[in-house]
């Protein structure tokens, strides 16, 4: 799911994801440059002997410092953001950081440097395949250390972070666009069947009214199952495939 998307969804657990995300983001890249300028002031990185791999290490190195540049100035806007607002002002105050310039410049260079370590995983295989000569092994360890830690990143950290998003967006999002309440029933005669299970509402059963433009109504378990459905990424009514109305004139 982009940005924009899950903000708009839950603009209170996206700061949260997008503070940790380039936090850590940030770090790996303050590691990756310092490895570098040690390695580099220290002669450990011969480029008559290996000139491809060390202007491949050079160009990640301007890449990670660009993007330290960028995350020291977002991340700081990102903590300020004022939380007393209610959820209009706040779709709004963080959609338009997103849209940033600023922002998209890091996007582009976050995407540069995911195709640079793209590039590293090849290098780090071919490594094992060939002989390099002594004074090449600082290089080869310095690959290997930054890719694997890119790698550890992605596979865990990043993965654990997505999957703690997903859960607190959930419960974000019945909260505001979801209305449970116990069926009555006055109400029943002018409820059919659950359109997720297809079948029929019963009195005292709990029924979530979901806040698209057509109110449609499910069980309370059914609409909660489908919010978790991965295909769902952006959270649409199972009916009309409409998102809440209060937020859909915003996409």
């Amino acid at each position: 799911m982009q940005n924009i998307q899950r903000l708009l969804i839950a603009p209170v657990s996206s700061r949260k994801y997008l503070i940790k995300q380039d936090a850590m983001n940030l770090l790996l890249s303050i590691i990756f440059c310092l490895f570098y300028i040690d390695n580099l002031m220290n002669d450990k990185l011969p480029y008559s002997a290996a000139w491809f791999k060390c202007s491949f290490l050079f160009l990640l190195f301007i890449s990670n410092l660009c993007a330290i540049f960028l995350y020291v100035l977002i991340i700081p806007q990102l903590i300020t953001l004022k939380q007393e607002q209610n959820k209009k002002d706040q779709i709004m105050q963080l959609r338009t950081l997103l849209q940033y310039k600023l922002h998209q410049y890091l996007d582009i260079n976050q995407c540069l440097i995911n195709i640079l370590y793209f590039a590293g995983i090849i290098l780090v295989i071919l490594d094992f395949f060939g002989e390099s000569p002594e004074s090449c092994q600082n290089i080869k360890k310095l690959l290997r250390y930054s890719v694997c830690g890119q790698l550890l990143n992605r596979i865990f950290i990043t993965g654990q972070f997505e999957n703690t998003l997903e859960e607190q967006t959930i419960v974000e999002f019945k909260e505001s666009f979801i209305k449970i309440e116990e069926l009555k029933e006055l109400s029943l005669s002018t409820l059919g069947v659950c359109p997720i299970c297809y079948e029929e509402f019963k009195v005292k059963e709990y029924i979530a009214e979901y806040q698209c433009k057509g109110r449609h109504t499910f069980h309370q378990d059914c609409v909660l199952q489908w919010l978790k459905t991965p295909i769902n990424t952006n959270k649409v009514c199972p009916y009309c495939k409409q998102l809440p109305d209060s937020i859909n004139k915003y996409v």
